[in-house]
């Protein structure tokens, strides 16, 4: 969510619409997971929320300032991989698909 809002998790985990997108990333990721054979603790998708919501406010993660400031990511092997699996098994990835689609014009331009 950081890479997409450009903004810090104490800016974006309380704004109404940028948690529903994250709280569906984070099931989207949990379900394909689970379709792969990952076996999850029943309340990952709460414990995971629950630990944004604890981090300092301040935090913005690695690939978001890989992305700032032009450089490769994670992209590939924290996005793409999700929604490439999710694909391969028929779990529908909406939220990490367009998060990928946005993020990917940079991350081709990072890496020419």
């Amino acid at each position: 969510m950081g890479a997409l809002t450009r903004v810090t998790m104490g800016e974006y985990r309380g704004v109404r619409e940028a948690r529903a997108a994250l709280t569906e990333a984070i099931n989207e990721v949990a379900t394909v997971a689970k379709a792969t054979g990952v076996t999850l603790a029943p309340d990952v998708v709460d414990a995971t929320l629950k630990f944004i919501d604890e981090s300092a406010p301040g935090i913005k993660p690695s690939m978001q300032r890989d992305i700032e400031a032009g450089r490769m990511s994670e992209l590939e092997s924290m996005i793409g991989i999700v929604v490439r699996l999710g694909t391969k098994h028929g779990v529908p990835t909406p939220v990490m698909r367009l998060a990928y689609a946005a993020l990917k014009p940079g991350e081709l331009k990072a890496r020419a």
